[in-house]
């Protein structure tokens, strides 16, 4: 299903979002994004961007339940995280890439607000505070992704020396 940009009035002064991440922002930049943001509502299924799109927006999840995942050769679905409401879901890819090296896509019917990625980019390099809580959330986001797939490697090993005979050093 195609997304709905969604009408609404802008309350990013009261958004929970604002205390999280936009706290260092002043009220002219609050209110750039504010006027400039766009919310849009995506159905079960529905990318919200595909692997190798160009990174032109930054996205954060409002409501709803993402998954990030690579599509490898094969149409093979590698998982990278499960996002909830109040994830930045583009983090991964804003300043390492000017492709996205992943896909999002909506599990549950979800709402994603967005903003141009070079008003995101222009605060950081003029606002410390702003690029310093940039970095902090790509730092939390990095870290919990090295934890899933820590576990994930663990609970693959414990399988391995549960059934030791099937993993021979031919496999």
């Amino acid at each position: 299903m195609e997304n709905k940009e969604l009408t609404v009035n802008c309350q990013c002064e009261n958004c929970q979002l604002r205390a999280l991440f936009f706290a260092h922002l002043k009220e002219d930049e609050m209110l750039d994004i504010c006027n400039l943001r766009k919310e849009k509502s995506f159905e079960s299924n529905d990318d919200i961007v595909q692997q190798g799109d160009e990174v032109m927006d930054f996205f954060y999840l409002k409501e709803g339940l993402v998954k990030l995942h690579i599509i490898k050769s094969g149409n093979e679905d590698q998982i990278i995280t499960i996002a909830k409401p109040l994830d930045f879901i583009s983090i991964l890819s804003i300043f390492s890439s000017d492709k996205y090296q992943y896909t999002i896509s909506a599990l549950v019917p979800s709402v994603v607000c967005q903003v141009d990625m070079s008003l995101i980019k222009s605060f950081a390099t003029k606002n410390a505070a702003f690029g310093f809580d940039l970095m902090k959330q790509l730092s939390k986001s990095t870290d919990l992704i090295l934890l899933e797939a820590m576990e994930l490697k663990r609970l693959q090993l414990n399988g391995k020396l549960a059934y030791p005979e099937k993993f021979t050093a031919n496999s």
